[in-house]
């Protein structure tokens, strides 16, 4: 009797000594895993006339090894604060109206960044108001057309 205690505490210790092996190698994985550096930038956004711009969209881009989108949308003095990680090596402002614009950070932490309009003309624009609704839920103002009146124009 004694033997066969001997030989399960022995296959008792076997297991556990291979389950701890097991788990070594799971978590040598995590141990080459570092924790991504950041940085704050800050700036301000302002037009060519150095007007400033609220609302215009600021975001890191995509670095090798960054897997989410870090932006921001500078507040109502045109001014944005963005924590980055360490990789990040552009940032890309937008604004409506307005041409977008990649700047290289080059270790520098503070920006005065100016956006140029985006003229674009257009040819023509045609403008159609062609719709069916009941009288009782409509509630803007309108006129009926037999068809005379846009052909003089």
């Amino acid at each position: 009797m004694k033997m066969k205690k001997n030989v399960q505490n022995k296959n008792y210790r076997r297991g556990w000594r291979l389950l701890a092996v097991i788990g070594m190698l799971l978590c040598l994985p995590l141990l080459q895993l570092k924790a991504q550096e950041m940085r704050t930038i800050t700036g301000l956004v302002v037009d060519q006339k150095g007007e400033i711009l609220p609302g215009a969209t600021v975001k890191a881009v995509q670095a090798p090894g960054v897997k989410t989108l870090i932006a921001t949308s500078t507040d109502l003095d045109g001014k944005f604060k963005l924590n980055i990680p360490s990789e990040v090596t552009q940032i890309e402002v937008t604004f409506v109206g307005y041409k977008n614009q990649q700047v290289a950070l080059k270790g520098k932490t503070d920006f005065k960044i100016v956006l140029t309009e985006d003229t674009q003309e257009m040819e023509e624009v045609v403008v159609t108001g062609m719709f069916t609704r009941k009288a009782n839920s409509y509630t803007g103002s309108g006129s009926p057309n037999k068809g005379g009146g846009f052909k003089s124009t």
